[in-house]
């Protein structure tokens, strides 16, 4: 019993001061190891960065998102305008035809009535012709 004791304790030894001398980090004197508290805070560091860079990503996408908008609104605009000065340049179109239109029917209206009353000037010279040749004509007789 005493040997398996001793056999126990020895093995405990070995194992204990293996732990000691054959450390994880490669060597161990004794005193405080500064490098375990040296990223002590970088996980607060780590999340306000990401936190910051997401915030920095999410300005990026509103920005782009109201230039975006921004440049819908102006193409919107430019095309309503572009259709109003379409509307406008046909409607004066129109007008200008309607004018044109009224103008040919006054100027026919206007030639009718000239080759008409041209009519009646030549029906009235030549029933006065007429008129002056039948007279010629009695007087003769």
């Amino acid at each position: 019993m005493s040997r398996k004791l001793l056999l126990v304790s020895c093995a405990t030894v070995f194992l204990a001061v293996g732990c000691v001398a054959f450390p994880e980090d490669g060597h161990y004197n004794g005193r405080y190891d500064h490098r375990y508290d040296r990223d002590y805070d970088r996980n607060y560091d780590y999340r306000r960065m990401t936190e910051r860079q997401h915030w920095e990503h999410e300005q990026r996408q509103k920005r782009l998102q109201q230039q975006r908008q921004r440049e819908a609104q102006w193409d919107r605009q430019k095309r309503e305008l572009e259709r109003k000065r379409a509307e406008q340049s046909r409607q004066q179109l129109q007008r200008e035809r309607e004018r044109r239109a009224e103008l040919n029917r006054k100027r026919q209206q206007v030639e009718r009535k000239q080759q008409e009353q041209r009519k009646k000037r030549v029906e009235e010279q030549r029933k006065r012709m007429e008129e002056y040749r039948k007279r010629q004509r009695d007087r003769r007789d």
